[in-house]
């Protein structure tokens, strides 16, 4: 049996190690992601499309993408809302991968939030 769990172990830790590379690439794709294909295009909100007048979440994603970039002057004039929007993504970002890394049992020092 000990191979049994020792092959189960190695199997969770090629699975953790997998989502914890996806977390890690998110960032630098999208600084890497050419701004044409978030920029340029038609808008998806549904209240823009219907009203015409921009919603309190029009701009986040450009805004985000801006953050990324080191732009937030221009995020902050397409969306005040980046300010808050952006750390708690990072916090939330930071915390999964906190508990991918804990649940194979490695003791890490990160803060808990």
């Amino acid at each position: 049996m000990p191979r049994v769990d020792r092959l189960k172990n190695n199997l969770l830790f090629i699975k953790i190690s997998i989502k914890v590379c996806i977390l890690l690439t998110i960032p630098f794709s999208i600084i890497l992601m050419p701004k044409s294909i978030i920029f340029d295009g038609s808008t998806i909100c549904i209240f823009k499309n219907i009203f015409g007048i921009n919603c309190p979440g029009c701009g986040m994603t450009r805004a985000i993408f801006l953050v990324f970039e080191g732009d937030i002057i221009t995020a902050c004039q397409l969306n005040l809302g980046v300010l808050v929007v952006f750390p708690i993504l990072v916090a939330l970002w930071t915390e999964l991968i906190y508990k991918q890394i804990h649940s194979f049992g490695f003791d890490c020092t990160f803060p808990k939030f």
